[in-house]
């Protein structure tokens, strides 16, 4: 047996029979699934060779239809390709294919499916924040079900580099929140009672202009009066921290010690701890509408008309938040922007730090078109996460076609070969594009709502380091009607409902205790 669970099943990536079948027993049902948690298929076969295999010992294990399973969506370049050989893509709009899209049908059920199926809580949204309240709610005793439109991981979460940052966090209570989440994310292996690849890692912001130094100084002075042990450096000391780094055209940078994990295997590990405590999650369900009758929250219907009912709904739904509020008459204003990045080969350590432009969040959400900011990382198995291109999305994200860009293809291999000239010949192995969230002023939608029983999730400016702590709030507000801390201010103001007018003057679950 021991030499049957040495079998390889990925040999791009040198994964096991064991490894696959610790994936699946930890809740991965789906070949792509499966992909995240242990990364075969991830290799430069993008899962030709191992897929059918996989399939077979999912069906195997779960018991369901092999037939059934869907190959997981190869994504470009299709095969290992020179990332400078991408500079030669002509940099213009390029006609986007919307027949090569799959188009879900839309729901013209008008009549809903009473089930009687009923939960103490509804948990919309299979990333970092639906999961970590959903895991942390289920511990707390209440009958909590999660629902996923897609897979777990499957939406800006899994695209998420899971670097554990508290550099760039907003002051404030924003603040505050990343301090106690960085905190605890140190202790989250233990807490979760797995592997999740956690590391210690630098991270660097360099600035390449007058006016990004400007701004730099300003985030080192702010973050040095609040404690932070952040050090600012010129040049010449950024190459004993990133000696394979062209300095040439940097002005200066600000450092600060922070961490890192894989982002598949800590969804799937709070996926695993949340069954174990009775969790229910159902995937690929779709929520066409949040039921609100009065001032109350009565649970959601879903696109096959089928209806569920709780009196508590959390939507922690990333960039589709605000088309699912407005099912029920809440304005979110949600904004989210269409983001790019590339993923390399292994290669020996090269990047040393978690590396990012300080014209990144003045430039990866301008909302007059595409651009592009430099951010790059390695991962614990060597491969180089490299972006970002982002442009603002259509208003509905299920419109987007998430089609790798043709200035993404050309502006960041050029900012790559300027600031690591060794790595001109890297072959790239993916791309992706994802909606990412993010809400005016980078403050999040947390907490309570003027409909009784409904809560918000979403938009957050750094989501790994503050998941744990939102779902420690969310779970306190839901089970004791009080919190820590005082979180009124991500909400009140800045979301309106067009139902009754209820003065919240006198509402009290977000109080400071």
């Amino acid at each position: 047996m021991s030499e049957r669970l040495d079998t390889i099943i990925c040999r791009c990536e040198e994964i096991t029979l064991a490894e696959v079948l610790e994936a699946i027993d930890a809740g991965c049902s789906t070949i792509s699934a499966v992909k995240r948690y242990t990364r075969a298929g991830m290799g430069p076969c993008q899962g030709r060779g191992c897929a059918r295999a996989i399939a077979q010992l999912i069906a195997q294990r779960t018991g369901n239809i092999r037939a059934e399973l869907r190959p997981d969506r190869a994504r470009f370049p299709i095969v290992p390709t020179e990332i400078s050989g991408f500079s030669s893509i002509r940099e213009e709009p390029l006609e986007k294919a919307e027949t090569m899209i799959p188009q879900r049908k839309a729901c013209t059920s008008s009549l809903s499916i009473d089930t009687k199926e009923s939960y103490d809580a509804i948990v919309i949204g299979g990333g970092y924040h639906g999961l970590s309240i959903a895991r942390q709610l289920a511990e707390a005793g209440v009958k909590t079900i999660l629902l996923e439109r897609k897979e777990i991981g499957s939406g800006s979460s899994g695209a998420n580099f899971g670097f554990v940052q508290l550099q760039d966090s907003n002051t404030g209570i924003s603040f505050e929140l990343n301090r106690r989440g960085f905190e605890r994310m140190g202790q989250m292996e233990k807490e979760l009672a797995a592997d999740l690849e956690y590391r210690k890692v630098g991270s660097l912001i360099f600035a390449q202009t007058d006016e990004q130094m400007a701004a730099l100084e300003a985030l080192y002075r702010e973050k040095h009066a609040l404690g932070l042990d952040v050090r600012f450096i010129s040049p010449r000391d950024i190459t004993s921290l990133e000696p394979y780094m062209n300095v040439k055209s940097i002005k200066g940078a600000s450092w600060h010690l922070q961490a890192q994990i894989n982002p598949f295997r800590y969804l799937f590990a709070m996926v695993k701890k949340g069954k174990e405590a009775g969790l229910t999650i159902r995937e690929n369900t779709i929520v066409r509408e949040i039921r609100v009758s009065d001032t109350s929250c009565k649970g959601v219907v879903l696109a096959n008309g089928e209806c569920i009912r709780s009196n508590v709904v959390i939507v922690a739904a990333g960039a589709y938040t605000g088309t699912l509020c407005s099912t029920c008459g809440l304005e979110v204003p949600i904004e989210y922007v269409i983001g790019e990045a590339f993923i390399s080969e292994p290669v020996r350590p090269h990047i040393m730090n978690f590396i990012s432009s300080a014209s990144f969040f003045a430039t990866a959400h301008d909302s007059t078109g595409a651009a592009a900011s430099f951010t790059a990382g390695q991962t614990a198995s060597g491969n180089i996460l490299i972006g970002e291109t982002s442009e603002p999305g259509p208003s509905n994200p299920e419109d987007a076609l998430l089609l790798t860009s043709a200035a993404h293809c050309v502006r960041i291999p050029r900012m790559l070969e300027e600031l690591y000239p060794d790595l001109k010949r890297l072959t790239a192995l993916r791309s992706w594009a994802t909606c990412s969230p993010s809400a005016p002023g980078f403050e999040p939608f947390l907490g309570a709502t003027e409909i009784d029983g409904l809560f918000l999730a979403a938009g957050f400016k750094s989501s790994v380091i503050i998941s744990s702590v939102v779902g420690q709030i969310l779970t306190d507000l839901i089970v004791r009607g009080r919190t820590w801390c005082d979180i009124s201010s991500f909400n009140r103001g800045r979301v309106k409902w067009s139902g009754a007018s209820k003065d919240r003057s006198d509402r009290d679950e977000n109080r400071s205790y």
